[in-house]
């Protein structure tokens, strides 16, 4: 029995699984068995005839601003980039183990001088 859940639990993509064959009750003679069978062999070659699930979104504006009117706001460069040099200047106490553990242990004034510490030094 094929579920595909060792292919997908595998984040290597290591692991690659084949379906060649599919056991299955007859298919009677219905005006929908064409299509029975065309759904059985899509089990064994992954190509699906006839299904088209492509689907059409706005990614510019969300339609409700649309609708509203709202026009999205601007972003102001000088201010992302003081923002930007504030979290540089915080990576190195960010990566480090030790300022870590403080945070989880520690007083709360404690672990900011580790991390003023960290940073200026």
């Amino acid at each position: 029995m094929y579920r595909g859940a060792c292919v997908k639990a595998c984040h290597l993509d290591a692991i690659k699984v084949e379906r060649t064959d599919v056991h299955h009750t007859d298919i009677p003679e219905t005006p929908w068995s064409a299509q029975w069978r065309d759904a059985i062999e899509s089990l064994k070659t992954g190509v699906r005839k006839g299904v088209d699930r492509a689907v059409l979104r706005e990614t510019e504006t969300l339609k409700a601003q649309k609708f509203m009117g709202i026009e999205p706001p601007c972003t102001d460069e000088e201010a992302l980039a003081a923002v930007q040099a504030k979290i540089d200047s915080l990576m190195p106490a960010l990566k480090s183990a030790k300022i870590r553990k403080l945070w989880e242990t520690d007083s709360p004034k404690n672990a900011a001088a580790a991390v003023k510490k960290k940073i200026e030094g």
